[in-house]
């Protein structure tokens, strides 16, 4: 499989006003890990934001779907990697995670 999605997500922090905007993203896995992400606000959403801009604001990362699975609950999840693949974009430099298919959507065309 692969396929490309939008992931939902929070955008919870303005980070860094270097054109066309930097900011600071919520990720939440499928076993409820928060996962903080830096990427250029036009990744994540169309709105024109700013360091005022009354966060959090709901937004939607690019990423690919490698493969689905189901949880031993029978809830189906998915491995998925943030698209572009940009390094350090968490802290520990993950951009592969493990997500409820629930949490994924059609790309909205931002």
């Amino acid at each position: 499989m692969s396929e490309y999605r939008d992931v939902i997500a929070k955008i919870v922090a303005w980070h860094e006003n270097y054109p066309p905007g930097i900011v600071r993203c919520l990720l939440r896995d499928r076993l409820g890990r928060d996962w903080f992400l830096t990427l250029k606000q036009v990744y994540v959403t169309d709105a024109d934001l700013s360091e005022t801009s009354n966060y959090p604001l709901p937004g939607t990362i690019r990423c690919k779907v490698l493969a689905t699975k189901a949880a031993d609950n029978g809830r189906e999840f998915a491995t998925v990697e943030i698209d572009p693949p940009v390094t350090n974009l968490t802290v520990d430099g993950a951009d592969t995670f493990e997500v409820w298919t629930d949490q994924l959507i059609e790309h909205p065309g931002h």
